[in-house]
């Protein structure tokens, strides 16, 4: 890259002052948060398509021109933004009414079917442990405890020394 005076005395200068950030509008909704940050929950952290996530030449031995490397990196990155604009546009809508179709049977029946049916079970067996443990204490072990506890009120211990 040609360097110039105008890019030595732009080096040189003192640094502008940051201006004070604007507060966010109120008004924005939903919608318009979606467009700036497409995936909040880092859907997709691995997929890397920029140019120097695919090309990379090494430190030491030959390399391209220069200018034959930023022109690969700006044709590179023009025909994939435009390649997947393109496939955005004829399959993103298609696939988004595919896959909202798709997801809709599994969550009615988990809203209808599965958590009502696990709430009944959870009901049924907390009711049935509770009637089974009363059942068995009453039945066996209070019985059992009693004999034991006739069997031991009329033993008298004395203690003597020797």
């Amino acid at each position: 890259m040609l360097r110039t005076d105008s890019d030595d005395d732009i080096l040189l200068r003192a640094p502008k002052p940051k201006a004070k950030p604007k507060p966010k509008q109120q008004t924005r909704g939903k919608h318009e948060d979606n467009l700036t940050n497409r995936d909040p929950n880092s859907l997709n952290p691995h997929v890397k398509i920029t140019f120097l996530n695919v090309f990379g030449e090494p430190e030491r031995g030959p390399k391209t021109f220069e200018f034959v490397w930023e022109l690969s990196g700006l044709c590179y990155n023009a025909m994939s933004s435009c390649m997947y604009k393109l496939y955005g546009l004829l399959c993103g809508v298609c696939v988004a009414i595919y896959l909202g179709c798709a997801f809709v049977p599994v969550i009615f029946s988990q809203i209808w079917i599965c958590t009502p049916r696990i709430n009944l079970c959870t009901l049924i067996i907390d009711i049935w442990c509770k009637s089974c443990c009363y059942i068995l204490t009453r039945s066996c072990i209070s019985p059992f405890t009693r004999t034991v506890g006739l069997l031991l009120s009329n033993c008298l211990l004395s203690a003597t020394e020797q």
